[in-house]
């Protein structure tokens, strides 16, 4: 690095000089808060908005991205509609953002098979079907391997 001697390591500085950059960071981190917090409030207002109430450029290309006719429709009604038809054109990426949104995904569903089963070892103290001379946690682990080897065959082993 060019000017590395010009880097002084944060124990050698300071409490001052410290206490003055923690300020400025404090700072800085309190704009960005404000500035995502407000992001996400014009968005919500956003896609809550008739297209009807957009500019006509505007409305124009959402419609035309969306391929929907009616501008009674909201944004939101828009980017429902384009995620959906994207998803069932086979794009894996919208497939899992639909599913997650939904609540149906496999990480999901893996981790609610996961429950039920640590649930059922608590009560039971073994998981039917499983050899009755391993512990209630070897039965566990194998039960959630298998599960894992199940996931990893709907899913086609590429985590997506």
């Amino acid at each position: 690095m060019a000017n590395e001697k010009n880097l002084v390591p944060a124990n050698r500085r300071s409490k001052n000089e410290a206490r003055e950059n923690g300020r400025k960071g404090g700072l800085n981190s309190g704009k960005s808060r404000r500035r995502r917090k407000a992001l996400r409030t014009m968005l919500k207002e956003a896609v809550s908005l008739p297209l009807s109430d957009l500019p006509e450029d505007l409305k124009a290309g959402i419609m035309k991205a969306a391929q929907i006719k009616d501008d009674s429709l909201l944004v939101s009604d828009a980017v429902l509609g384009s995620l959906i038809r994207t998803a069932c054109k086979g794009n894996s990426q919208m497939m899992r953002l639909l599913l997650d949104t939904l609540g149906e995904s496999a990480d999901i569903r893996m981790k609610a098979r996961e429950i039920k089963l640590k649930e059922k070892v608590a009560q039971s103290g073994t998981i039917a079907g499983a050899h009755e001379n391993q512990s209630a946690m070897e039965q566990l682990i194998e039960s959630i391997q298998t599960a894992s080897k199940e996931y990893e065959r709907i899913d086609g082993g590429d985590g997506t």
